[in-house]
């Protein structure tokens, strides 16, 4: 039944005019607004978005893993890629992707996590606790060790780890989403609204 319904509502998004298709890569989704429509630009594996008189960007990476291969070690293969060494990380298993249960979600974790601060991240504690009990702001002392642990990790696993959305700036979690065969995508968070409709994503190979 769930995925009965969510074919119908991907048809109703997805009209020709709001659909974005790349049968290379394997991917299709209904693009979140018109403004986005033609302006997408695919480099390897990525489908970019460039703001308009900016050099910021959004994007997507889409990625097949090798037969035989698990999906933890398709990703720890990226972070090795990326000049991270993969025994510090670890893949967690999400669960369902929250915008399609037919697919499941993951993140990077660190393997050997550490709660001991160094003594310039306890000063940016505590300026952020004051700070906030000045300007009655949520950036406290609370969310700065949340910050300092998505520093680390990132810093650990690279930009593939982001589980925080920059310790709360962003809405939703950079994540790896698979459709349990054999591709994947990175799904970055971005504060801004994405180029494309989370409940229309599909992978196609």
């Amino acid at each position: 039944m769930k995925k009965a319904l969510f074919f119908v509502l991907f048809l109703t998004a997805c009209t020709p005019s709001n659909l974005y298709s790349n049968d290379e890569l394997g991917i299709q989704f209904a693009y979140s607004s018109p403004e986005f429509k033609g302006k997408l630009e695919v480099e390897d594996n990525e489908i970019i978005y460039h703001y308009p008189d900016s050099l910021d960007i959004q994007y997507i990476a889409v990625f097949q893993k090798a037969e035989g291969q698990s999906i933890e070690e398709a990703i720890l293969a990226l972070v090795k890629e990326k000049g991270k060494n993969p025994d510090d990380c670890t893949v967690v298993n999400e669960g369902p992707y929250w915008a399609n249960e037919n697919y499941t979600a993951y993140t990077l974790d660190l393997s050997q996590p550490t709660l001991v601060y160094t003594e310039e991240e306890l000063a940016a504690i505590a300026e952020a606790d004051a700070e906030a009990v000045v300007d009655t702001g949520p950036f406290d002392g609370e969310w700065m060790k949340g910050k300092i642990m998505n520093d680390r990790l990132i810093a650990a696993c690279s930009d593939y780890a982001d589980p925080l959305g920059l310790a709360t700036f962003k809405t939703v979690t950079s994540s790896f989403i698979f459709n349990k065969k054999t591709e994947f995508v990175f799904l970055p968070s971005y504060a801004e609204p994405q180029f494309y409709d989370p409940s229309t994503l599909m992978l196609t190979h």
